[in-house]
């Protein structure tokens, strides 16, 4: 787990509300359109709830993964993804803190990897 200063990635989560505040993302390497969403963290859980663009088309997305241990589920659209996956990272950028919630599936046989991104001021840690 990636520690910046004293706290790990899941205190900066539940400390800071920018920190659950989806504002941007990618799939596959292609750049998100009006990307907003959320992630709130309950009885060992995080929950990821996001709305985006793609090529015109709006899209939802609703994920969760337990906090300890690997068990995760994605849908988008309403239909569950095969072989899911979420991972935490973080990054800097200037003055921010970028945390990106990285989900990575597969549909119809083909692997994807959703990263939605949350920025948090380098200042507020």
């Amino acid at each position: 787990m990636l520690v910046t200063g004293a706290l790990s990635l899941i205190d900066i989560i539940k400390r800071l509300a920018d920190a659950r505040k989806i504002k941007g993302g990618k799939l596959d390497d292609r750049k998100l359109e009006e990307v907003k969403g959320k992630v709130t963290l309950g009885a060992g859980t995080l929950n990821i709830q996001a709305t985006y663009k793609l090529d015109g088309v709006k899209h939802e997305v609703v994920a969760q993964r337990t906090v300890v241990g690997e068990k995760a589920s994605i849908k988008i659209d309403g239909k569950a993804m095969d072989k899911p996956d979420i991972d935490l990272h973080s990054g800097t950028s200037g003055l921010k803190l970028v945390v990106k919630y990285v989900l990575q599936y597969e549909e119809a046989g083909k692997f994807h990897e959703l990263r939605l991104y949350a920025f948090v001021s380098l200042l507020n840690l």
